[in-house]
């Protein structure tokens, strides 16, 4: 079950990091996108999953089974 459930809460927690409200209060249409999708913020977000996975890796949390649903997170 946490095998399940943790990439869907780390990729909620992930996404959290970016609100769109702020881009769409300063009316910067697509700023969230452009935000979300932006090379630093990804690269940020992979480096500290990396450490994340290697951790639940370690654990036993991710297996093969699990993953891709990990690298999905990051592609």
């Amino acid at each position: 079950m946490v095998a399940d459930a943790a990439p869907v809460l780390v990729g909620v927690v992930a996404d959290l990091s970016v609100d769109p409200d702020v881009y769409e209060h300063l009316g910067i249409v697509g700023g969230f996108e452009a935000a979300r999708t932006n090379p630093h913020r990804v690269a940020t977000v992979a480096a500290g999953l990396a450490k994340l996975t290697n951790f639940l890796t370690e654990i036993g949390v991710i297996d093969d089974e699990h993953r891709p649903t990990w690298s999905a997170l990051v592609a």
